[in-house]
């Protein structure tokens, strides 16, 4: 009897680790390579309109670094294939920066964030994620970036509760206005 006690316990404990391993958040790794183009580079000295939408959408002091004013928002969009989400298409869009000069102004200094960034799957799962700590690695008109990426529950489908960071890699031709972004890192999501 004690023996066949054990042997049911023991099948119960096996049998119940598949159904919770399924039934909760999976932690994995997330590589994502795109391609597509900058589809606006709006700045304060585009006009009064473009200028009130630069400081409405990025120049909240409570968001911005230290010394740092805001002083374009850039636009991107493209197609390509990340893992958990197969063909994709991305929407991006952050805050460009200046820092004080040195000589009693304001010049840009390569650096971004207050990132917003979604991966629409083809099955119409979003995947939601910020991305902050922007840096350009070399001067226009091919920049190198580097950025930090955070996924967040503003997801939906699979994604609604997701969590995770990644790293994105990548460059910004401004002669034809192309983008490349290699991205990663690790997700958790329900699959």
């Amino acid at each position: 009897m004690r023996k066949t006690l054990i042997l049911i316990c023991a099948f119960l404990a096996v049998a119940a680790v598949p159904i919770t391993a399924s039934s909760g958040p999976s932690d994995v790794p997330f590589e994502a390579r795109f391609s597509g183009s900058v589809i606006a580079f709006i700045t304060i000295f585009d006009g009064a309109e473009a200028e009130a939408l630069v400081n409405a959408r990025c120049n909240d002091l409570a968001n911005l670094p230290p010394g740092k004013l805001a002083f374009a928002v850039a636009r991107f969009d493209g197609w390509g294939n990340a893992t958990h989400l197969g063909r994709t298409y991305f929407y991006a869009e952050h805050c460009s920066y200046v820092a004080p000069d040195g000589q009693g102004g304001y010049a840009p200094d390569g650096t971004y964030g207050q990132g917003v960034l979604s991966f629409y799957a083809a099955n119409g799962d979003m995947l939601s994620a910020t991305y902050y700590n922007g840096v350009s690695l070399s001067p226009p008109p091919v920049v190198e970036f580097i950025e930090t990426v955070e996924f967040n529950d503003n997801g939906t489908g699979r994604f609604s509760n997701a969590s995770g960071f990644a790293t994105d890699f990548g460059t910004v031709d401004f002669r034809d206005n192309s983008i490349r972004v290699d991205t990663v890192g690790r997700i958790s999501y329900h699959r």
